[in-house]
Formats: C-alpha cells, structure tokens, sequence
C-alpha cells in the first residue's frame, strides 16, 4: 500500500522516499535512471493484463479474453523471449505464480502492487510528451 502522503519515511528501513516514484522504483529494485516512470506504467498494463486472464469469484466472462488480447498487443513488437524474461522478473520478485507456464496469475504481492500503481497512475503519474 502506498503510503498516505510524501515525503515519507519508512519507520522499518528509516528510508526517506520524496514521492510516490521513488517508492515503487525502490520497492522494485528499479535504479530510477531513464524513466522510471513510464517503466512503472508499462508494468501496471502488464499487471491488468494478467489480473484479467486470472480466474476469480464473480469475474467476468469476457475478462480473460480482453486480458489475453491486451497483453498481445503489449508484446506484440516484441520478440517473445524478451516478453519471458519480463515474466521471468515478476516471477523472481514474488508478484506471479504459476505452474506449467508463465505469467500464470497474481500472488497477493502482485496485487497489492496492481493497487499501488493504479494509485501512482491515478494521483501522481504526468504523461511524457
């Protein structure tokens, strides 16, 4: 969960964070070179892709196949071996399980982090131009 406001520190670490960016980067193990921003965007459609595609109580029937055809076009001018090693990632940072193939489905973690970045998308990312 992202914490309520910014600049915050974190009482466990002592780590000071300025903003919401810095945070997730952080929380991520990203370097925050480049743009730590847009990666975190580009993760979070990657996230709702694989939420869609995740079978839940109530879901609606329509959702893995506007999950699915989302996630194709994400990837779609992407060779597959670097949409795996995306895959590979999230699976080393705890945020997906699967069994016989990957994305496979969120674990807790990846959902709470799907929260936090609609949060950043919604309250504190500004579009590049």
């Amino acid at each position: 969960m992202l914490p309520k406001e910014f600049p915050w520190e974190d009482p466990k670490s002592n780590l000071w964070y300025e903003d919401a960016e810095g945070y997730l980067v952080d929380k991520l193990g990203f370097c925050g070179c480049g743009s730590p921003e847009d990666a975190l965007i580009f993760l979070l459609s990657v996230l709702e892709t694989i939420f869609l595609c995740t079978h839940r109580e109530g879901q609606d029937p329509q959702d893995f196949h506007r999950g699915w055809e989302q996630r194709k076009a994400i990837f779609k001018t992407v060779p597959s071996g670097l949409e795996y090693i995306f895959y590979y990632y999230l699976d080393s940072k705890e945020l997906i399980e699967h069994g016989g193939a990957v994305p496979g489905w969120l674990t807790n973690k990846g959902i709470d982090l799907l929260n936090d970045l609609r949060e950043y998308k919604e309250k504190y990312y500004v579009e590049s131009e």
